[in-house]
């Protein structure tokens, strides 16, 4: 933003649209694409070693489905559609690999609150909704590649992220929150 002369910098020199794929942790779950949005700030551009403070809102999908046919009498069938919404806080550290600054490595953690999440749980065709608790703590890996442009630097990252909490609540299945994102985004 430009103010008569004086020039004031957007808190926000990062801005991130994602595509988002859960990650089976059982047999029975299929994961299936979603995609979020994410605006992230740098410290430190000079160094090798960057400190990243930012939001992100995540939505995955997931299916879950188990059938036992040899129980004749009684077979324990369900089917489980899971979708989530997450904000996320992230503080990460981006590490240079090259000299030249375009190969990075991201490593963090991140305080994640449900926005809303829904799932659909269906035995015998009898359906009802159940819902998670207000967050969760999850941590993040990845490696991503700067392009840089004439004014403004294009960014790839593939990333995978993990959450400490259960996709099926009290279900005896626990499954960890776990989903790979390719991240496209400008630095300006």
């Amino acid at each position: 933003m430009t103010f008569g002369q004086e020039k004031k910098k957007f808190f926000l020199n990062e801005a991130f649209i994602s595509i988002n794929h859960t990650i089976p942790s059982t047999d029975y779950m299929t994961g299936k694409p979603s995609f979020g949005l994410a605006g992230y700030h740098h410290f430190f551009p000079e160094r090798r070693l960057h400190l990243l403070l930012g939001f992100e809102w995540n939505r995955t999908v997931a299916k879950y489905e188990e059938y036992n046919a040899f129980k004749t009498t009684n077979p324990y069938e369900y089917h489980i559609q899971l979708v989530m919404n997450h904000l996320s806080f992230p503080v990460a550290l981006r590490i240079y690999i090259n000299s030249g600054k375009q190969l990075f490595t991201n490593l963090g953690a991140s305080l994640d609150i449900n926005v809303y999440s829904k799932k659909k749980f269906y035995q015998k065709d009898e359906g009802y909704e159940l819902f998670d608790g207000p967050g969760f703590i999850g941590f993040n890996a990845g490696l991503g590649y700067e392009f840089p442009l004439k004014k403004h630097t294009l960014i790839l990252i593939s990333d995978y992220k993990l959450a400490f909490n259960s996709l099926l609540g009290g279900h005896s299945n626990r499954s960890p929150i776990r989903y790979a994102r390719i991240l496209i985004g400008l630095r300006f």
